[in-house]
């Protein structure tokens, strides 16, 4: 009997964060993803009107399989994506 071999299960990639900001008319909107998988990297986003405006990405080492490695990838989510908003609100003169 021939079985066929199992297929590797793929991560799930954490939940994302979102915000949004707002200067002189502008929403800005921030979204930070988990990209999992094989990618092993967290991106963030930010959008004015639709467009792209600013894109970062930072690999992670971590394996989001197991509970601590979850963790770890989390925590460098909210950095990277309160990172971001941080520098976006120092240049508006927030």
């Amino acid at each position: 009997m021939n079985e066929r071999p199992k297929s590797p299960l793929r991560e799930q990639p954490l939940t994302g964060l979102n915000h949004s900001l707002h200067h002189m008319g502008q929403e800005l909107h921030v979204q930070t993803e988990d990209l999992g998988g094989r990618e092993q990297s967290i991106e963030t986003q930010v959008f004015c009107g639709g467009c792209v405006i600013l894109s970062t990405r930072a690999a992670y080492s971590a394996s989001p399989g197991d509970r601590g490695g979850r963790e770890i990838v989390a925590e460098q989510m909210r950095r990277q994506h309160f990172g971001v908003i941080r520098q976006i609100e120092s240049r508006l003169g927030k």
